[in-house]
């Protein structure tokens, strides 16, 4: 495999200058190469940085957690809000993508955390690096999204075949179904296949957000808006998602005073800081997610009904695992593979085992399925 040359000038000058933060790791989470702006960001030395773990530095407190290491653990994409130093107006959205050889192994992972005044001069040389660096490994991850999804089952078979089909609309969708049976591998698939494929796609579940703070979250504040916060001001979701797609998952955890901003947003294509009195134009594809009737929470008045309807434009359901049987064993193959790969390991499940498993009610769904073959 041709190795990238990590001294490239070009490469050396994005180290240098990107506004940001860029962190190269092994796939043990080693830090190999690093940014000028991430000694910026952490107030560590490069030599301090290169000599550490991303798994040390979560348990330091210079980062709140990892997408780095959920990177490693789930071997795909992944965007998280991580909190600096432990100090709460120090916070930053770190995306890390995986690298992969010539054989499909995990061998990199490439983390760029996006500053307040990311300028988009640097934004289009990181993304061209990205794009350089994938053809150079010969990254697999093209072939992965195309099986970004287990199904036999015809329902769940129907779901994904109409998902793609709506999926190069912008309208919004929403989708049901119980916690853990897989609606945000749906929503991704619906962004991969759509017109904004190659635009970021931002998952932010509403349950983890408290209620005081996800106005903030969502829409960003201005300079100034409350104790505490940063003074430059703060992006939000909509920003961070800007010609992409944002997935609000459990969307029914949304506070009832927010949901005629949420509203205005859809319908006007503007949004507005919190403390802000100016409007500024966001282009996002909405996605939507329930595990609960939204319909009766309507009638009792805790969920908005122009807001039901303005999210409902493409209802699309995800069955239970115990109503898509068929696809029990396939999932059961999918997992080990992943875990016998990443451990190392040969484990297998006999007939009579997976005969037990088929017939168990999993009511953790598919979420509950792959920890039971983690642990296996």
């Amino acid at each position: 495999m041709n190795k990238y040359d990590f001294n490239d000038i070009y490469f050396s000058d994005i180290l240098r200058y990107y506004e940001g933060s860029i962190i190269i790791c092994n796939n043990k989470g080693k830090l190999l190469l690093c940014s000028d702006g991430t000694c910026k960001l952490t107030g560590l030395s490069r030599e301090e940085l290169l000599s550490t773990t991303m798994q040390k530095l979560v348990e330091d407190g210079v980062f709140s957690n990892s997408s780095c290491l959920d990177c490693i653990e789930r071997e795909e994409e992944t965007i998280s809000y991580l909190i600096l130093n432990q100090d709460p107006n120090q916070g930053i959205y770190a995306y890390s993508v995986p690298i992969f050889d010539l054989n499909h192994k995990l061998i990199r992972i490439i983390t760029f955390s996006q500053s307040e005044h990311f300028s988009v001069q640097y934004r289009n040389r990181v993304d061209e690096l990205c794009r350089n660096m994938q053809q150079t490994f010969n990254t697999v991850l093209n072939s992965k999204k195309e099986r970004s999804y287990i199904a036999e089952s015809p329902t769940v078979k129907s779901a994904f075949e109409y998902a793609k089909k709506v999926a190069q609309t912008d309208a919004s969708i929403m989708i049901y179904g119980e916690s853990g049976t897989g609606k945000e591998v749906l929503a991704k698939y619906v962004h991969e296949n759509s017109l904004r494929k190659n635009e970021i796609f931002v998952p932010v579940n509403c349950a983890t957000i408290p209620d005081a703070l996800m106005e903030s979250e969502i829409f960003g504040y201005e300079k100034g808006s409350f104790t505490g916060a940063s003074k430059s001001g703060k992006s939000g979701l909509f920003e961070l998602a800007n010609n992409g797609t944002l997935f609000l998952d459990e969307i029914g955890e949304m506070p009832l005073n927010l949901q005629p901003k949420l509203l205005r947003v859809l319908e006007t294509g503007e949004i507005r800081k919190l403390g802000g009195i100016t409007t500024k134009k966001v282009n996002v594809r909405i996605i939507a997610a329930t595990n609960r009737k939204l319909l009766n929470m309507v009638e009792e008045g805790t969920f908005r009904e122009d807001l039901y309807y303005r999210l409902n434009i493409i209802p699309i359901t995800m069955p239970p695992l115990r109503k898509r049987v068929e696809d029990i064993e396939p999932l059961i193959n999918f997992f080990l593979d992943i875990y016998n790969r990443k451990y190392h390991k040969a484990v297998t499940i006999d007939t009579v085992c997976k005969d037990g498993m088929t017939h168990y009610s999993w009511p953790g769904n598919v979420r509950e399925l792959k920890n039971v073959i983690q642990r296996t």
